[in-house]
C-alpha cells in the first residue's frame, strides 16, 4: 500500500507547553469515559496550536522520562519554555521532545525543510540519547546536518537521526530513492545494546542506504537496515512480493539482542531467504532478525481480506505481542480464528520466541477499529493503544469498551495469556487516535496520539485549537512507584575492609491505592554484563514500604508525593570488581508488588518482584 496512504492512516499529533487540567464537565464535547477501578490518570497534556500537529511514537528512557516524536503543522508551537518554528510556510516539520515522568517538557527540537517532513519512530539508549526516524521531501536540516534526497519535490526520502540526552542532533543519515517522484519512509526503530539501531520501513523504485542499493520487486517493498551509533549503515535487507504492496511498520528488540518486525504483505513475500504465502489480499507478518541481518524465522496471519501488523513489543521471555487490524472474516492466527464485527477490527496477538502464535483476541465495534501500538511490561502483560468505534457495542476480547463515539482512543492492558485486565477509552466529537505507547513499569504506561476539539482522560480534559492537536497521557494502576530523582551518588574504596563503599539517594514517587503495599529495594549491577554486584555480609541496602495514602482506589492522584530512599552498601574487591566496573554500574529499583494490588498482602496474595533500571553511570563521584 502506498506510504502516503499509510501515513494518513496512522499519524497523530503531539506537542505541548503546559499541563492542561480542566474539570471534565466544563466542555460538553469531551467524552471522558469512566476509568476502570484501580486505574488513574495522574496527568495529561497537550500543545494547542493552529492545527495539523500530531504525535506518532514514544520511547521511555532509563530515568523515567520519555522521548516523543511527531509532526508540526502549526507555524509555531510552545513545548514548555521552548518555542519551535516550522521551516516553511506550509507542510510539516518533524519534532522531538523530552517529557518528564510528571508531565513537564524538558526540551524540544525540530528538523526538516519546507516540505512535508514527518517523524514516525523513536528509540532510546541507556545513556539517555535517542534515535529518530521518518521521511523528508527535497532537503531537510537536522541540527548542523542537511540531507538532500533523490525524490525531488514530489517524492519522499528516509531520514535517520541521532540526538544527545540534552536534545541536540549529533548526526543524521539519509536513505535516498533513485528518481524524482519515488518514495520511501522509515516507520519504526529499535536500539541494540551496542548503540546501533535497526530501522524498518518501505519504499518503491530503488532505495540507497549507505553503500547498499535496494530495488523493489513490485509495488512497495520492505526494508530493514542496521545503522551504527555514528549514523553509518552496516547493512540493508529488502523484502517483498512481485504482485503487490508490502511494508514494515513495527520493530522491537528482544532480550537476546535480536529484533522482531511486523507489517503486511501481498501474495508471496520473500525476506532474507524466507518465503511467506498469504491467504488473501494482504496478510500480517512477523519475522525475527539477528543483528547481522539474518532472518531466523518468519510467520504470517490473516485471511482473504486486508490484515495489517502495525505495532510490536518484545516480552521478557523472548515472545512478542503484536497489534494491528483485520478485515478478513475470519482471520487466522495460528490455531486461533477471529471473526470481524464489521469494518476493520483490532487484533492483539502473542508470538512465541520460536515464531508460533500462542493466542489472539479481537476488539472493536461495527465501524473502523485499529490497533496502532503496543508496549510490554516486566510481568509479560501489554498495554495497547489505537482507536475504535463505540457504535455497535465495542469490546476487546470479552471486555466491553465504553462510549458510543465514532472515534475513541483505546487504552487497554492485556495479560500474558490474552486476558484483558482492563480497557478504557477517551474521545470527543472530533477525530481522536492513539498512536504510540511506552511503559516504564508494570504499573505505568504513557500514551500519545491526537485529538480534535476536546478529549477527556478520567478527571482531566484537554481542549484543542483549530484542527488536530496532540495529547500525552499517563495511565497508572495503584502500585505505581517510579523514581523521580537520583542524586548524591558516591563510591569510595575502604582499604581496611578491602571493599568499595557505595552510597546513593533516590526519591521514589508514591501514589495512593487501597491496601496496596510496594516494597522497594535498590541494588547495583554491572551495566555491560548485567551481573549483580554482590554485597559483603552486613551491607545495608535501602528498603521502604509504600502504603496507601487513601483507602479509595479511585481517588485522584496527588501532585506527586516523594520519599527519600538511601542505599548504603559495601562491595567486595575481587575478580571483576574494579573502579571501572563501578563507574559504569547501574542502580536498579526492585519492587515487590502484591499479585492483586487492590487487596492486602497475605499468604494468598504475595508480592511479585519486578525491576527497572533508573540510574546509570557515568555519574558516580569519588567519596
Amino acid at each position: 500500500m502506498p506510504l502516503h496512504r499509510i501515513t494518513r492512516l496512522v499519524v497523530a499529533g503531539i506537542a505541548s507547553a503546559a499541563i492542561v487540567a480542566t474539570p471534565v464537565g466544563a466542555i460538553a464535547a469531551a467524552s471522558a469515559q469512566p476509568l476502570p477501578t484501580g486505574v488513574g490518570v495522574p496527568w495529561a497534556t497537550t500543545m494547542p496550536g493552529s492545527g495539523g500537529d500530531w504525535s506518532t511514537a514514544i520511547a521511555n528512557g532509563d530515568d523515567g522520562a520519555s522521548v516523543v516524536v511527531g509532526n508540526l503543522g502549526s507555524a509555531t508551537a510552545a513545548f514548555g519554555g521552548t518555542t519551535l518554528t516550522r521551516a516553511g510556510t506550509s507542510g510539516t516539520d518533524a519534532f522531538v521532545t523530552n517529557i518528564t515522568e510528571r508531565g513537564a517538557f524538558a526540551w524540544a527540537v525540530r528538523g526538516g525543510g519546507t516540505g512535508a517532513d514527518e517523524a514516525t519512530g523513536v528509540a532510546t539508549r541507556g545513556d539517555g540519547s535517542s534515535v529518530v526516524v521518518g521521511k523528508f521531501v527535497g532537503s531537510a536540516g537536522f541540527g548542523a546536518t542537511t540531507l538532500t534526497g533523490g525524490g525531488g519535490s514530489t517524492g519522499w526520502d528516509v531520514f535517520i537521526a541521532g540526538l544527545t540526552p540534552a536534545g541536540a542532533f549529533s548526526w543524521a543519515t539519509a536513505g535516498t530513492v533513485g528518481a524524482s517522484g519515488q518514495k520511501a519512509g522509515a516507520r519504526s526503530v529499535a536500539t541494540l545494546p551496542d548503540g546501533s539501531a535497526i530501522v524498518v520501513g518501505e519504499f518503491n523504485g530503488t532505495l540507497t542506504l549507505g553503500g547498499t542499493t535496494l530495488a523493489t520487486t513490485g509495488g512497495w517493498d520492505v526494508f530493514i537496515a542496521r545503522v551504527m551509533d555514528d549514523g553509518t549503515v552496516a547493512w540493508a535487507l529488502p523484502g517483498g512480493s512481485p504482485t503487490g504492496d508490502d511494508g514494515a511498520y513495527g520493530v522491537a528488540r528482544l532480550p537476546d539482542g535480536d529484533v522482531v518486525v511486523t507489517g503486511l504483505f501481498t501474495g508471496t513475500m520473500t525476506l532474507g531467504g524466507r518465503t511467506l504465502t498469504g491467504a488473501g489480499d494482504k496478510d500480517a507478518w512477523v519475522a525475527r532478525v539477528t543483528p547481522r541481518g539474518a532472518v531466523e524465522w518468519a510467520t504470517s496471519a490473516g485471511g482473504t481480506g486486508i490484515d495489517w501488523g502495525m505495532g510490536i513489543a518484545a516480552a521478557p521471555d523472548g515472545s512478542s505481542v503484536i497489534t494491528g487490524f483485520f478485515t478478513s472474516n475470519p482471520a487466522t492466527f495460528g490455531s486461533t480464528t477471529l471473526a470481524t464485527a464489521g469494518g476493520n477490527d483490532i487484533f492483539v496477538a502473542k508470538v512465541t520466541a520460536a515464531g508460533r502464535f500462542a493466542w489472539a483476541i479481537r476488539g472493536g465495534g461495527t465501524g473502523t477499529d485499529r490497533g496502532q501500538a503496543v508496549a510490554t511490561q516486566a510481568d509479560g502483560s501489554a498495554t495497547v493503544t489505537g482507536y475504535y468505534s463505540g457504535q455497535g457495542g465495542a469490546t476487546l476480547g470479552t471486555t466491553p469498551l465504553p462510549g458510543t463515539d465514532a472515534n475513541t482512543v483505546l487504552v487497554a492492558r492485556v495479560g500474558p495469556t490474552g486476558t484483558v485486565s482492563w480497557a478504557t477509552g477517551a474521545g470527543g466529537a472530533g477525530t481522536d487516535r492513539g498512536t504510540g505507547v511506552a511503559s516504564s513499569s508494570t504499573a505505568s504506561s504513557t500514551v500519545v496520539g491526537f485529538f480534535a476539539q476536546s478529549i477527556g482522560f478520567g478527571g482531566v480534559t484537554l481542549t484543542s485549537g483549530s484542527g488536530t492537536n496532540p495529547f500525552i497521557a499517563n495511565y497508572r494502576t495503584p502500585c505505581a512507584s517510579d523514581v523521580a530523582q537520583l542524586d548524591r551518588r558516591t563510591v569510595a574504596y575502604d582499604p581496611a575492609r578491602r571493599a568499595y563503599r557505595v552510597t546513593a539517594t533516590v526519591t521514589v514517587m508514591r501514589t495512593p491505592a487501597s491496601a496496596c503495599q510496594v516494597r522497594t529495594t535498590v541494588m547495583l549491577r554491572d551495566a555491560s554484563t548485567g551481573r549483580r554486584l554482590m554485597l559483603m555480609p552486613g551491607s545495608v541496602v535501602g528498603t521502604t514500604t509504600l502504603r496507601a495514602a487513601s483507602s479509595a482506589p479511585t481517588t485522584p492522584w496527588p501532585g506527586g508525593e516523594g520519599r527519600d530512599l538511601t542505599l548504603r552498601a559495601e562491595i567486595a574487591r575481587g575478580p571483576g570488581v574494579t573502579p571501572s566496573v563501578l563507574r559504569r554500574a547501574q542502580l536498579v529499583l526492585v519492587r515487590r508488588i502484591p499479585t492483586d494490588p487492590l487487596q492486602p498482602v497475605s499468604a494468598g496474595n504475595p508480592r511479585v518482584a519486578q525491576s527497572d533500571i533508573f540510574g546509570s553511570a557515568p555519574g558516580w563521584s569519588a567519596g
